[in-house]
C-alpha cells in the first residue's frame, strides 16, 4: 500500500523519489526468525518440529533490522508525511527509498558495507531503480550498473507509471481455468466438493492480485461466473463444449451448504471485503504505520475536508470527495469503494454517547454524527467553503464565530479574514460570513454545540487543556459499527474481519435465496401450512450436519433449488410415463405412482421402527 500511494502523494507536491527494488543472493537470511516461527505455529506445525527448528536456527540472526539501521545511519531515505522512510523489506523483496538517482552511489556504498559484514550482497541483474512521483524526463537507462525502469514488481504486484494491471488478468484467468479443469476431472466429487475446491484451489489464485489491484475487468468477472457454474453444477471443465442441463444459477452456488449454497466462494464480495478491511486500517491503525501516514497525507491533498479518513465511511463512492473535482487516486478509490459497499455505519454501542469537552475538538467533516434528515450524507458538501478556508473542528468554528462577532467590519474583520479564514474569497464579505456561520451552527446537533461552548468557556478560564482531534476520535470510533440481520451481534469497526465483511455483503444473496427458493419450497411441500424460509434453511443446516456422504445430500439441495431436470424445468411439453399431467418436481417426488411406491416403502420402514408419529407428508419427504 505504501508503494501504491507514495507516487500519487509525491506527484501532488511536484516531488519525486527513487525506489530501489533490491534482490539479495541469500534471501533466506533476511527473514525475521520470530516471524518464521510464528508463521510455522499458525500453520499447525507440531511443537516438536518447531522446537527442533528453533535449535537449528539458534545461532543465526535476522539481518533485516541490521540493514534498515545501516541505511538510516547513512542518512539514506526520504521524508514524506512527516516521517523519514528508509526501506521496506520482506525476504528478498526489499525496497530502499532514495531522493534521486544522484543518491545511488551512497546507497551502493552502504550495501557494500552490509555485504562485507553479512555475506549478503545485491544481485545487480535483478535489482532495479524505479523513479516515482513527478519523474523528470531524459533519465539514463543504467545508473552505476543498475537498470532504471518504468515498472517493477514486488510480491506479485506491479508498480510504476507503466504498470498495466489489466494485462495480467488473462494469464491469471488461464491459471484458474487450468485448476478448474483438474477439479472437474476428479471422480466422485459432489457439487459441494467441487464448490469447495473452486474456492480453495481455483479462485484463490485471483484473490491476492485483486486485493491490491482491484476487481478483475468485467469480462473476466462474467467468465469466472460462467466457468464456476460449469464446474460446480455440471462437473465440466471450462473447455468442455458438451451441452448439459444447467440446473443451478451461478449466484446460488456461493455460500455455505448449511445456508443453502454449494460451497463456492462469493469471490466478488470477498474481494470487496478485503478492500474494506484495508480501508478500516486506514481509519483505525496508528499514524506511525508508514503506509497509513502516506495514505492519510494523500487523502488530505485530495479532499479539503479530509482531516481524518472517517469521511470515507460517509462520502459517496465513485464521486470526487468534497472540495475536489477529481476522483481519488486508484489505491484510495479502491479502499473507499470497499467501505461504501458495506451497509451504512452507525453508532452500535450499548451505552448512550456522553458528550463532553472532547466535542470542542470534534471534526466537522466526515462526521457521521452530523447526518440529519436535512443533511442525510453529512454537512461536508453543503459547507465546503468552511473546509476550504481551513475550519476543521467544532471548537475552531466557535472561535471563528466569536472573532467575527467582535469584528464589526473594516480592518478588524479583514484581520479575521486573513488569520482565521485564509483569505478565502467567499468570506471576503462579513455579511456572507455571518450568514454562513449561522447556517452551519444550525445544521449541527444542538447538544454538541452546547458541549463545545462549555468547553470553550473552560478553556478561556484556564480550567481545561485544549482537547485534540485524537481525544474526539478516541470517543467516536470505538462506538461505530454495524447492526445487521446477517450478524449475530453488532459488529464494531475494530472487530471487522474479511469473513464478517463477506457475510454483510452477501446478505442480499441470502434474501434472494430465501425468496426465490426457500419460500416457494415451503409452499410446495405443504400448501395448507407452508413452512417459512427460516424453517427450510434450518432443515438444510440439520441435514448438512448428518454424517453421510455429500453426494447423497446433493439431490435435496437440487430439489430445493428446482435444479432437477424434470420436463417442466427443461421447458418440455412431455407428460410423465404414468400419464400424469404435471411433470414438475412435486410430481416426480410425491404424486407419481413410482414416487408413491418409494414413499410407501419409507413410511413402512419408519412405522416398523416406531419413528413415524403421524402419516408421512410431502413436507417430510
Amino acid at each position: 500500500m505504501a508503494l501504491q500511494c507514495l507516487p500519487h502523494l509525491l506527484r501532488g507536491t511536484a516531488a519525486s523519489a527513487v525506489v530501489v527494488f533490491c534482490d539479495f543472493r541469500k534471501a533466506y537470511d533476511t527473514i525475521d526468525r520470530e516471524f518464521l516461527f510464528s508463521a510455522m505455529d499458525a500453520l499447525g506445525v507440531g511443537a516438536g518440529f518447531l522446537t527442533l527448528t528453533r535449535l537449528l536456527l539458534a545461532d543465526t540472526r535476522s539481518r533485516a533490522m541490521a540493514l534498515l539501521q545501516l541505511l538510516k545511519a547513512r542518512g539514506i531515505g526520504i521524508t514524506v508525511a512527516g516521517q523519514q522512510l528508509t526501506a521496506l523489506q520482506y525476504a528478498d523483496d526489499a525496497q530502499a527509498l532514495l531522493p534521486s538517482l544522484d543518491d545511488v552511489p551512497s546507497f551502493l556504498a552502504a550495501m557494500d558495507t552490509f555485504g562485507a559484514a553479512t555475506g549478503q550482497r545485491l544481485n545487480p541483474a535483478k535489482t532495479s531503480l524505479l523513479p516515482i512521483g513527478d519523474v523528470p524526463a531524459g533519465l539514463p537507462a543504467v545508473v552505476h550498473g543498475l537498470r532504471v525502469v518504468s515498472q517493477a514488481t514486488s510480491l506479485g504486484v506491479a508498480f510504476g507509471a507503466a504498470a498495466d494491471h489489466a494485462a495480467r488478468w488473462p494469464a491469471l484467468m488461464a491459471g484458474v481455468e487450468s485448476c478448474f479443469a483438474r477439479i472437474a476431472s476428479l471422480p466422485r466429487f459432489s457439487a459441494f466438493g467441487r464448490g469447495f475446491a473452486t474456492a480453495a484451489y481455483g479462485v484463490s489464485k485471483l484473490l491476492y492480485p485483486a486485493e491490491f489491484t482491484g476487481h478483475p475487468p468485467e469480462q473476466h468477472m462474467a467468465e469466472l461466473m460462467r466457468v464456476t457454474a460449469k464446474v460446480v453444477d455440471r462437473g465440466q471443465a471450462p473447455s468442455d463444449a458438451t451441452r448439459k442441463f444447467a440446473g443451478l444459477a451461478g449466484w446460488a452456488l456461493a455460500g455455505r451448504p448449511a445456508d443453502g449454497g454449494f460451497g463456492a466462494l462469493p469471490w466478488r464480495e470477498h474481494i470487496t471485503s478485503r478492500h474494506a478491511w484495508w480501508g478500516l486500517q486506514l481509519l483505525l491503525a496508528p499514524a506511525a504505520v508508514p503506509w497509513v501516514a502516506i495514505a492519510r497525507a494523500l487523502l488530505r491533498r485530495c479532499a479539503d475536508t479530509a482531516v481524518h479518513p472517517m469521511g470515507l465511511l460517509l462520502w459517496l463512492a465513485g464521486q470526487p470527495p468534497p472540495g475536489s473535482i477529481a476522483q481519488l487516486p486508484p489505491p484510495l478509490r479502491r479502499l473507499h469503494a470497499g467501505l461504501r459497499s458495506l451497509p451504512p455505519v452507525a453508532d452500535v454501542a450499548e451505552q448512550p454517547l456522553v458528550l463532553g469537552p472532547w466535542c470542542w475538538a470534534a471534526p466537522l467533516w466526515g462526521n457521521l454524527y452530523f447526518c440529519s434528515p436535512n443533511f442525510p450524507t453529512g454537512i461536508d458538501h453543503d459547507f465546503i467553503d468552511f473546509s476550504a478556508a481551513g475550519v476543521t473542528s467544532l471548537g475552531q468554528l466557535l472561535h471563528l464565530e466569536r472573532a467575527v462577532a467582535a469584528a464589526p467590519g473594516g480592518a478588524a474583520y479583514a484581520l479575521v479574514w486573513t488569520t482565521m479564514l485564509g483569505r478565502y474569497a467567499a468570506f471576503a464579505s462579513r455579511f456572507y460570513a455571518v450568514e454562513r456561520l449561522a447556517a452551519l451552527l444550525a445544521a449541527l446537533p444542538p447538544a454538541w454545540v452546547h458541549a463545545a461552548r462549555a468547553a470553550a468557556a473552560e478553556l478561556a478560564a484556564g480550567l481545561l487543556q485544549p482537547p485534540a482531534l485524537a481525544d474526539a476520535l478516541a470517543v467516536l470510533l470505538p462506538r461505530l459499527g454495524w447492526a445487521h440481520p446477517a450478524l449475530p451481534a453488532p459488529l464494531l469497526l475494530s472487530s471487522f474481519t474479511v469473513r464478517r465483511g463477506t457475510s454483510l455483503l452477501t446478505s442480499p444473496t441470502a434474501t434472494r435465496r430465501a425468496a426465490q427458493y426457500f419460500t416457494p419450497f415451503g409452499l410446495l411441500a405443504d400448501a395448507a401450512a407452508p413452512a417459512p424460509a427460516a424453517v427450510v434453511q434450518a432443515v438444510l443446516a440439520r441435514l448438512w450436519r448428518v454424517r453421510w456422504e455429500n453426494c447423497h445430500k446433493e439431490p435435496f439441495w437440487r430439489l430445493l433449488c428446482d435444479a432437477v431436470p424434470t420436463a417442466s424445468r427443461l421447458h418440455m411439453d412431455q407428460p410423465c410415463q404414468c400419464e400424469g399431467a404435471p411433470t414438475d418436481r412435486r410430481h416426480h417426488f410425491w404424486t407419481c405412482p413410482v414416487a408413491r411406491g418409494v414413499v410407501d416403502s419409507i413410511a413402512g420402514e419408519l412405522t416398523a421402527r416406531q419413528l413415524l408419529p403421524a402419516p408421512l407428508a410431502a413436507a417430510h419427504i
